[in-house]
């Protein structure tokens, strides 16, 4: 098989058309919803703390992004999607506050994401950076329990809106989120039993061998470890366990299989074949944080708006490459900025 050459189902015309069907699907995006907090130091405000003797951490400037499932939402928002619906739980404090101000900024319907008063905190990761450099990272959220009330909420509010969505995906991000629970991952296998006619993408870290009824979006290393082939950090996945993998979730569930390889591209399995999509070219320094988001809400729009899963591999591709050159953020990518890629 030889790589499929860039843009060679998808030129300039063909996806202002696409991006023009874009704007009008309707989706929705269910899972763990996070909020990436960064805190920008400037050690020439430090100071003895009276109360301690210990010197300060002075911060100048602090922004907050939304990340895992929220990052996925705030992407079908940038790409110009104008109905995106959320189903998930936030905790009782600032940083839920925070993502639900986000949403309403963004146009995102948040009726499906609710508060759940005790056992849970927003997923929230705090990333102090003095210069460049990122210091220890402060979690939240990694000892919540799903109550089963909550949980049924949930599943019964996602459920009643699927019924005008085009596409709902499923994110699994965190040890402690959703998925947790055996209860909630049988409701939502069953949700997606009885909506058969439906349309779901996961994208999982931990259970992507769980949900049969959807397409999959994953990455190399997390596929090559299903069929038992456990890589090193740091190392790279070969390409045929890359596509062997493809191969065994596609014969698994007979959905499209969207295998990321992050500077290598992505393979794809689907009824018309197996399909290898080179990367992107991008010089200059890069940044992974948030571009699977990007290819995940990427993939799901176009496949939303009718496009073949080839195409869809295609656009989430070109909208990936645009995110990993936004440094030291959790990027977007925009209608504008993914037409200058295909212009150029």
């Amino acid at each position: 098989m030889t790589p499929d050459a860039n843009f060679e189902h998808l030129n300039v015309d063909e996806l202002r058309r696409l991006l023009d069907a874009v704007a009008e699907t309707r989706v929705g995006v269910l899972g763990d919803f996070c909020l990436d907090v960064y805190w920008f130091i400037d050690e020439s405000g430090e100071e003895l703390s009276l109360e301690t003797g210990l010197p300060t951490r002075p911060v100048a400037r602090q922004r907050c992004e939304l990340g895992g499932a929220g990052n996925v939402a705030r992407n079908m928002v940038a790409m110009g999607c104008r109905h995106v619906e959320v189903f998930g739980v936030v905790g009782p404090d600032v940083w839920g506050r925070e993502m639900r101000r986000q949403f309403d900024e963004q146009g995102v319907r948040g009726a499906g994401l609710f508060t759940q008063d005790e056992d849970w905190a927003t997923h929230a990761y705090v990333k102090p950076h003095v210069g460049d450099k990122e210091s220890n990272r402060l979690d939240f959220g990694g000892f919540n329990r799903l109550r089963r009330q909550t949980a049924e909420r949930l599943l019964a509010g996602a459920e009643t809106a699927l019924k005008d969505l085009d596409v709902l995906v499923i994110n699994e991000q965190v040890t402690q989120g959703l998925h947790a629970g055996a209860d909630f991952r049988e409701g939502l296998k069953s949700l997606m039993r009885r909506s058969a006619d439906k349309t779901f993408l996961v994208d999982s870290r931990h259970f992507s061998d769980v949900y049969p009824h959807a397409s999959l979006v994953i990455n190399e290393r997390e596929a090559a470890g299903f069929i038992g082939r456990a890589y090193p950090p740091g190392a790279s996945v070969s390409r045929d366990d890359a596509v062997h993998s493809a191969e065994v979730f596609f014969t698994r569930n007979a959905r499209p299989t969207f295998v990321t390889r992050g500077p290598r591209g992505l393979v794809l399995r689907d009824k018309s074949g197996l399909h290898e999509i080179p990367a992107i070219p991008v010089s200059g320094e890069t940044d992974p944080v948030g571009a699977g988001d990007t290819m995940l809400a990427g993939v799901a729009l176009t496949l939303a708006a009718g496009a073949s899963p080839r195409v869809a591999a295609e656009f989430g591709n070109i909208a990936a490459s645009i995110t990993v050159r936004k440094l030291r953020r959790t990027g977007t990518a925009t209608p504008a900025e993914i037409l200058a890629v295909v212009e150029k």
